[in-house]
C-alpha cells in the first residue's frame, strides 16, 4: 500500500466519526459543554457546507472551473477539525505550555491529509485549501472555552511558588 493512501485514511469518516463520538463523550464527561457545543457546531456547519458543495457538483454540475473546484475535501475537513482536539485531549485538557504546539501538529496533520488527497488526484489544491480553512476554526474556538486551571491546596504533587504550595487544577 502506498504511504499516501495510508495518510489519506487518517481523514476517512469511517475512522474519524467514532473518534468524534469519543471526543464528544470525553468533553461531555469532563463537563466541557461550552467547548463541546462550539466544536460540534463548527464541525456540523463545515460538514453541511462540504456536503452542499458535493451535492451541487454531483447533482447539477455546479463548480468553479477557473480554480478547478468541484467540492470541498471531506477528508481534509475532518482531519483538520478532529486531529488538533484529539492531540490536545490526549496530552491533557489545559494548562500545559506545550499544548499550542500539539494543536499545531494536529493542524499540520490535517494539511498532510490534504496533500495526500492532491497526490492521489482525488482533489485539487483549491478544494483542499478551502477544506483546511473551513476545518481549522472549530478547535481554537472550542479551546478558548476550556477553563483556566486553578490552584490546588494541600496537594503533595504541588510545586512551591511564592512560599506556598500551588498546583494547576481543574
Amino acid at each position: 500500500m502506498d504511504i499516501w493512501q495510508v495518510i489519506t485514511h487518517l481523514g476517512t469518516s469511517s475512522l474519524l466519526l467514532p473518534v468524534i463520538l469519543l471526543l464528544a463523550t470525553g468533553l461531555w464527561q469532563a463537563r466541557q459543554t461550552a467547548a463541546l457545543r462550539i466544536w460540534l457546531a463548527g464541525m456540523v456547519t463545515a460538514t453541511i457546507i462540504t456536503l452542499a458543495t458535493k451535492i451541487a457538483y454531483i447533482g447539477w454540475g455546479i463548480g468553479i472551473t477557473s480554480i478547478d473546484f468541484t467540492g470541498i475535501s471531506g477528508h481534509t475537513l475532518l482531519a483538520t477539525s478532529v486531529l488538533p482536539l484529539l492531540s490536545v485531549l490526549a496530552m491533557g485538557l489545559s494548562g500545559k505550555s506545550g499544548l499550542p504546539l500539539v494543536a499545531l501538529m494536529g493542524l499540520l496533520a490535517g494539511a498532510v491529509v490534504g496533500i495526500s488527497r492532491i497526490v492521489l488526484h482525488t482533489h485539487s489544491i483549491s478544494e483542499v485549501v478551502i477544506a483546511w480553512l473551513l476545518g481549522a476554526p472549530p478547535y481554537p474556538f472550542a479551546r478558548a472555552r476550556f477553563p483556566a486551571r486553578r490552584p490546588c491546596r494541600n496537594d503533595p504533587r504541588s510545586r512551591v511558588s511564592s512560599g506556598r504550595l500551588q498546583r494547576s487544577c481543574r
